[in-house]
């Protein structure tokens, strides 16, 4: 059964935690600003990537017949539910930048690492190789700056 055009269902699912970002942003102390907003190619491979994880689910059908697909849209609405507990963690926590980048279920930089499975699922699930090359993008770049940014934070709070 295939279901056009709900492959994009994927991007709005991870995206919308995001969108309250906007209307609550980060409380950032002045030792904790990013003044490295300066051009860096890990920083564009990771918008390169971000934008073809949000945008290309959009062309695809979603199948879902098959037994793996059902198997990995769990898996993925799993990811889901762990990531949108890390969004809920940050708010809880009165939305210190630190949140983004600590561990939580045993897993260093969640907030990074289950956006990157999140879409590496949904490239299979649509069996998109485009997208895989996205996420490979959003791989190399998110959580490379995303370890970059967790350990100023830790060497800052030291």
């Amino acid at each position: 059964m295939d279901i056009l055009p709900l492959g994009g269902i994927f991007s709005l699912l991870i995206l919308f935690p995001n969108l309250l970002f906007l209307f609550f942003p980060p409380k950032i102390n002045e030792h904790e600003s990013d003044s490295s907003n300066k051009f860096s190619i890990i920083i564009l491979v990771e918008r390169i990537g971000q934008a073809g994880c949000f945008v290309l689910p959009f062309l695809y059908r979603l199948n879902i017949s098959s037994a793996s697909n059902r198997v990995m849209i769990v898996l993925m609405a799993i990811l889901l539910i762990f990531y949108y507990v890390c969004w809920i963690r940050y708010y809880i926590k009165d939305r210190g930048v630190e949140w983004f980048y600590r561990p939580m279920f045993g897993m260093m930089l969640p907030m990074a690492v289950l956006p990157v499975l999140y879409f590496f699922l949904a490239s299979l699930v649509l069996q998109s190789m485009w997208l895989l090359i996205a996420v490979i993008l959003l791989a190399i770049g998110h959580l490379t700056e995303s370890w970059r940014q967790y350990r100023k934070i830790v060497y800052t709070n030291r």
